[in-house]
């Protein structure tokens, strides 16, 4: 396995050794010693493509995320902004809060995304709600679930199989 320093892993993805650290840390990936492993690298953006390993420039290309990807990972980001938000909180059940009130702090374009990201988590089991005769209902987080919502805000993979397809397809 090559290893490479955060100067050359940031040359090869077009950013500064500070960006690099901070997506690192972002999506938990080790990287204290300075060294982090080549394969890796497209974890954390674009690489540059060159055919001669020392050239980089205005030639250089970069492999771009597909639309399909770009969408996956916003989604991905949804979930993680409303599960961080009622967590940290501590919107666990039994505390509760109005359903629209999850997607409060989201860009105008994000509202719909976060308020289906809702209902999902709800199909899931991750949230729970409880109607109030006529008013909307009023959702807090499953703590017997903690485990898997605080791995979903840190970045890990997410193992509930509705919430995943949700995310991998729209």
């Amino acid at each position: 396995m090559a290893t490479v320093n955060l100067s050359e892993a940031g040359r090869r993805l077009s950013m500064t050794p500070l960006e690099v650290v901070v997506r690192c840390a972002l999506r938990g990936i080790p990287c204290e010693s300075g060294l982090l492993e080549a394969d890796i690298l497209p974890v954390l953006g674009p690489l540059l493509v060159n055919d001669d390993e020392g050239a980089t420039g205005p030639g250089a290309s970069a492999i771009e995320l597909t639309e399909a990807d770009l969408e996956r990972e916003h989604r991905r980001r949804v979930v993680r902004r409303v599960l961080d938000k009622l967590s940290a909180m501590r919107k666990f059940w039994p505390a509760r809060t109005e359903k629209r009130s999850t997607a409060r702090g989201f860009a105008a374009d994000d509202v719909g995304l976060a308020l289906r990201a809702v209902d999902l988590l709800l199909e899931c089991g991750i949230m729970k709600a409880e109607v109030h005769g006529g008013h909307e209902s009023r959702v807090g987080l499953d703590s017997a679930r903690r485990a898997e919502i605080e791995s979903i805000v840190a970045g890990h993979p997410i193992v509930d199989g509705r919430l995943l397809d949700w995310v991998d397809n729209g």
